[in-house]
């Protein structure tokens, strides 16, 4: 009877986990995302995107946007480039109050399955060294290091691992 009560409970907090993501869509960026996203890219980047430089971006045939939305608040958001059969994230980012509730992991499996549906081999990517949680993620996700760039980062400084992801090795 105990052993069933803790399964029961398990199950009601599997619903509970669902329910509380359900809350949270991921949809195609659009211009009314724009302020949104700048804002939280300012927050978090010590080097941020302007407000330009994603409108442009978004304007490009072969770069696409997904937002993460919880209510009408951007909670997070990832962005992509496409130039012949390689796909790079440009930008990905999750809002502060919002991280460990895997809104990150379901953007980027998303953009990932997007490149790969337009074409895309292989996923490139930049992270700071010291950027623990976001490298476990990407690893978790097949992203292996394929090198350094010593110094990329500024503010503060810090070696940038690239790391790729091959389409082909998926089974």
């Amino acid at each position: 009877m105990h052993r069933d009560s803790n399964v029961k409970s398990a199950a009601d907090d599997g619903i509970k986990m669902q329910k509380k993501c359900e809350t949270m869509i991921i949809i195609k960026m659009e211009p009314r995302h724009i302020l949104d996203v700048a804002k939280l890219e300012a927050e978090i980047f010590s080097v941020p995107w302007s407000q330009q430089a994603f409108a442009g971006a978004l304007e490009m045939d072969q770069a696409f946007f997904y937002v993460a939305q919880e209510a009408d608040a951007v909670v997070g958001y990832c962005g992509v480039s496409l130039a012949a059969d390689e796909a790079e994230i440009t930008n990905i980012a999750t809002a502060p109050g919002r991280r460990r509730r895997n809104i990150a992991k379901r953007l980027l499996q998303k953009a990932m399955d997007e490149a790969h549906e337009r074409g895309a081999q292989r996923m490139f990517l930049e992270v700071r060294s010291l950027n623990k949680p976001a490298i476990g993620l990407y690893q978790k996700t097949g992203f292996q290091t394929v090198g350094i760039r010593k110094k990329y980062y500024r503010h503060p400084q810090d070696d940038a691992l690239v790391m790729m992801y091959r389409y082909a090795d998926i089974i």
